[in-house]
């Protein structure tokens, strides 16, 4: 991982293509009642896979870990509180969003809340695991990795036959290392 800032312009482009697809597909859900399969390739391991990447980066340049903190939470808070907030203007349940966002969308979310939302405790639990498993120098031995993987992988089997939403879920986890 580079230990400077460096920019990947096809980051961006793979971003824009990811962003468009997820439109796309609740787009598809608003007209036909229900999320269409989205084969092979869903957006959110794509997203947390260049997140990861990107992630590792800012952790390696950050001064120490409550640097790396303070940016994360400069990232996530502003969304978090504009979620919230969109939802108490629209009459929606602050509760419900709370559980919604702290069940990573697995308990029903109610009326008027943001559907993103359950994105953002994953996107938390996976920068702490990185930079957990970075400061451990976990990503010098490759083996780590491949053992931490080829576990996700498995976890991921145990859920195959379960409801589409912990299915896209758990396509989350190989993405992560």
């Amino acid at each position: 991982v580079p230990s400077h800032r460096v920019r990947y312009p096809f980051f961006d482009w793979l971003r824009h293509l990811l962003a468009l697809s997820v439109v796309c597909l609740h787009v598809a859900r608003y007209v036909t009642g229900y999320y269409p399969d989205v084969g092979l390739f869903p957006a959110v391991p794509g997203f947390l896979a260049i997140s990861g990447f990107c992630i590792l980066q800012s952790y390696a340049n950050s001064n120490s870990w409550l640097h790396f903190i303070w940016k994360r939470a400069l990232r996530l808070l502003p969304v978090l509180i504009l979620c919230f907030a969109l939802i108490g203007l629209m009459g929606g349940q602050i509760s419900a969003a709370l559980t919604y966002y702290l069940t990573a969308g697995f308990l029903p979310r109610g009326s008027h809340v943001c559907d993103p939302l359950w994105s953002l405790l994953p996107e938390e639990i996976f920068y702490a695991a990185l930079a957990v498993l970075f400061s451990l120098g976990a990503y010098r031995r490759p083996v780590v990795i491949w053992v931490l993987l080829l576990g996700s992988l498995g976890i991921q089997m145990l859920w195959l036959g379960e409801a589409d939403q912990i299915l896209t879920r758990c396509l989350t986890l190989p993405a992560a290392f």
